[in-house]
């Protein structure tokens, strides 16, 4: 940069190694932010306390790249030959190879769930005191107080007209029906729905309609639903076994579902449906939890199932391969690429106990999974005679799938079945054991013949001596 002097006689020009010093400590300070925040927030993000957390960035930054520099200058100071890279292009080469280490090896343990910390936690160290529990994403905290202790399953849902809203891109329509939402439990054949704002959440249905739902799906016993209303905006119906614990919540007695309500606060805050599932072991699911997304771009369903142990798993996720596989076969040939194309964004992932299902779903998409998918899904069994059980004609991936589906030939038992060890030459007569077995087997065989053919002649002889000579 160049200055005039006093006196216009001249100009003088600022030092260029100024410049470079204030650029590389910039860079300095910006690679080390982030050395130190990616390691750090994984480790908030994973439970640990601020202390630990703390610990862990700052091996990686300053700690790693420091000691090594100090270390291996000393040596080459000591060694004493003249190098072409100065002191601080070396530390800047250092300080490269371990932060790519570092967050690479991060990434490739942990894949999406660094960015998902990074995003939730990136000023964990202005608070160093416990952080508060994750809040579900329901608006209406009275929604959750009704929830008797006993539910095994939690249903939230924001209103109709608010995800139509959503999905369409209106802010102002989103922001006008926000208060619309509902939460439903599902306890041992019993059921308890809460609305707010019933009209807009349920779009005119009733809750005589869901109790209906609920029975045609065998979640709940005969009778219909017993409606609450603690407030103007609250609207609450529960069925008769449930009646009495929900009228206890209601007067703020009992306890709420706390394990429950804390899976669903793992649901992101832009859901507009989730569900939260503890099912006590049954079908080897331990715990469930998933949400909805809905953009005008698409929908997003994420899904986490955690298993009793790490062979349930293993079975888990091999049962939802196979139900993509029965889904596949399902398509109609009328909609067989696009349903296809749809079946192949779900992604099906996981390690032990955990198996985690992802599916994005396009807005172009969303036609063709009304019309093909959810109509397959929903198509009744054909009768056992009659033209309808005539089976429908193979698509082009029958093949394909029956190849898939079809059960695996059991191997063979080994050498012995083909005749290749000592008990198999046996039973084909190559030892002498074998031999001698075959020849006293056809030496029976042809006593016995003989013995036969003597009896025969001698039973001939006698009828032919006791019957007269034709004339």
């Amino acid at each position: 940069m160049a200055q005039a002097q006093p006196g216009g006689k001249g100009t003088t020009t600022v030092a260029a190694p100024a410049r470079h010093r204030w650029r590389s400590a910039l860079a300095l300070a910006g690679l080390g932010a982030v050395m130190f925040l990616v390691p750090s927030a994984y480790a908030i993000h994973r439970g640990l306390p601020p202390w630990a957390a703390a610990i862990v960035g700052a091996l990686v930054f300053p700690v790693a790249p420091v000691a090594w520099h100090v270390t291996r200058e000393r040596a080459l100071r000591r060694d004493g030959r003249r190098r072409q890279l100065t002191g601080g292009d070396r530390f800047w080469f250092r300080l490269v190879v371990v932060g790519v280490a570092s967050i690479g090896l991060l990434v490739a343990l942990a894949g999406r769930d660094v960015w998902t910390a990074v995003k939730r936690h990136p000023t964990w160290w202005l608070h160093w005191t416990a952080p508060p529990p994750p809040r579900p994403p329901v608006r209406d905290a009275r929604l959750l107080d009704v929830v008797p202790d006993d539910a095994v399953v939690l249903v939230w849902s924001r209103g109709a007209a608010y995800q139509r809203a959503v999905a369409a891109g209106d802010r102002a329509a989103a922001a006008a029906a926000a208060d619309g939402e509902a939460i439903a439990a599902l306890g041992a054949g019993r059921l308890m729905v809460a609305l707010h704002d019933a009209a807009d959440t349920l779009d005119h249905m009733r809750l005589d309609d869901l109790a209906t739902l609920a029975r045609r799906g065998g979640v709940v016993a005969g009778g219909g639903l017993a409606t609450r209303r603690p407030s103007p905006e609250l609207l609450v119906g529960v069925t008769d076994a449930w009646a009495a614990a929900v009228d206890a919540r209601l007067a703020g007695q009992g306890r709420r579902p706390a394990a429950l309500i804390a899976l669903l606060a793992r649901a992101p805050r832009d859901a507009v449906a989730a569900l939260a599932a503890r099912p006590a072991g049954a079908a080897g699911v331990a715990e469930a939890v998933a949400w909805l997304r809905v953009s005008p771009r698409g929908v997003v369903v994420d899904a986490t199932l955690r298993a009793v142990d790490a062979r349930a798993g293993a079975g888990l996720r091999a049962q939802v391969v196979q139900l993509a596989t029965w889904l596949r076969a399902l398509v109609p040939a009328g909609c067989h690429a696009e349903g296809l194309a749809l079946l192949d964004a779900v992604r099906v992932d996981g390690a032990g106990r955990d198996v985690r299902i992802t599916a994005r779903v396009p807005a172009a998409a969303l036609p063709a999974l009304l019309t093909c998918i959810v109509p397959a899904t929903a198509r009744p069994p054909a009768p056992a005679s009659g033209p309808a059980a005539t089976p429908p004609a193979p698509g082009p991936d029958a093949g394909v799938v029956a190849r898939a589906t079809r059960r695996p030939r059991p191997p063979r038992r080994g050498r012995a079945r083909r005749g290749r060890t000592r008990r198999g030459r046996a039973r084909r007569g190559r030892t002498r054991r074998g031999r001698a077995r075959r020849g006293r087997a056809r030496r029976g065989r042809a006593g016995r013949g003989r013995a036969g053919g003597g009896r025969a002649r001698r039973a001939q002889g006698d009828a032919g001596a006791a019957t007269p000579p034709a004339p």
